[in-house]
């Protein structure tokens, strides 16, 4: 977030509302507030979150600093009263019921999403396979209902028994055709693939037989909006739509196109993208630390009047002095 704006119309000064703009990182539109109730009070509610985010981030760097220069240095440092050590675990996310999952085998949801050790793998929603094989399967069951059709005689049609053969040859051919169309249809859909993990998000399009294969990608900490697109009612009736995320590299917007579940996946991926950029931070914080004990030991190595001299430049950095 780099901006937050706000602004009110005539008669939303009057009434008291008006429209508030989170400006990001990214160059599409920003993220827009509409009517809402006492803007500028948004406004300052929305940088005190801000703020107690990066306060929470300086003191867990600061609380990692403690605890490295403790374990290296062997002193016991102790901590300030205000620093809570007792906080609540986070729960564990709760599973879904027997009755969520009979709903979800029911409209083919199941296999739309798979989880392997910390990656999370979704496929396009069930209603976009079906489209594609609609047209296969119903020439399957045309072909079914001539070659079954045969089995009863019909007067007059004996005469022509070499005929039916050829005939029925010819079906059994193009059924045999048809199935191995379906059958690639069903495999292409399962092959393209969106993927989340730790660090990254992957978009693969892979046809069967391994004759292509396009893979886009984009780690995590590029990612600077995630957009939800839920174009129609049928779309929103059968809980499927498209997530688009803005990326600040060559990439530009990733596509996860006909989802289910797209809030449950932008949800997902704002999640990872959060314990990204913890952990980044972290990390950040665990390097300067283990640069520090480096730090005091070159002090310590000093003579007294260089010592002398290091601590007043330290107190007072805009006066000038000389070793």
């Amino acid at each position: 977030m780099q901006n937050v704006t706000t602004s009110q119309t005539f008669f939303g000064n009057l009434l008291g509302y008006g429209r508030v703009d989170v400006q990001t990182a990214a160059v599409r539109n920003p993220i827009r507030f509409d009517y809402v109730p006492d803007p500028n009070t948004v406004k300052t509610a929305i940088f005190a979150q801000r703020d107690t985010r990066a306060g929470h981030v300086r003191a867990e760097g600061k609380l990692i600093i403690q605890h490295l220069l403790a374990g290296r240095l062997g002193v016991d440092l102790q901590l300030p009263a205000r620093v809570r050590i007792d906080a609540p675990e986070r729960s564990a996310p709760t599973k879904p019921s027997w009755w969520q999952n009979f709903v979800d085998a029911l409209l083919g949801r199941l296999h739309l999403q798979r989880t392997l050790q910390d990656r999370i793998i979704w496929r396009k929603h069930w209603v976009v396979l079906f489209v594609q094989i609609v047209g296969p399967l119903f020439i399957l069951l045309a072909i079914l209902t001539l070659l079954l059709s045969q089995l009863t005689p019909i007067p007059g049609l004996e005469q022509y028994r070499q005929l039916l053969q050829t005939l029925d040859i010819v079906l059994v051919i193009c059924g045999l055709a048809d199935l191995i169309w379906l059958a690639w249809l069903v495999e292409d859909w399962r092959n393209d693939t969106y993927e989340v993990t730790k660090t990254e998000i992957v978009d693969v399009e892979k046809t069967p037989l391994f004759l292509s294969e396009v893979r886009r990608s984009a780690r995590l900490n590029d990612i600077q909006n995630v957009t939800v697109e839920i174009p129609t009612p049928f779309h929103y009736w059968l809980n499927y739509g498209n997530v688009q995320m803005e990326t600040a590299g060559k990439e530009g917007i990733l596509t996860f196109s006909k989802v289910p579940g797209p809030r449950e996946v932008a949800a997902e991926i704002n999640r990872r993208i959060d314990a990204f950029r913890r952990n980044e931070e972290l990390n950040a914080a665990r390097k300067r630390a283990q640069e520090l004990p480096d730090w005091f030991e070159m002090y310590n190595r000093l003579d007294p009047d260089k010592q002398e001299w290091v601590r007043a430049a330290v107190n007072n950095p805009l006066k000038p002095s000389s070793p």
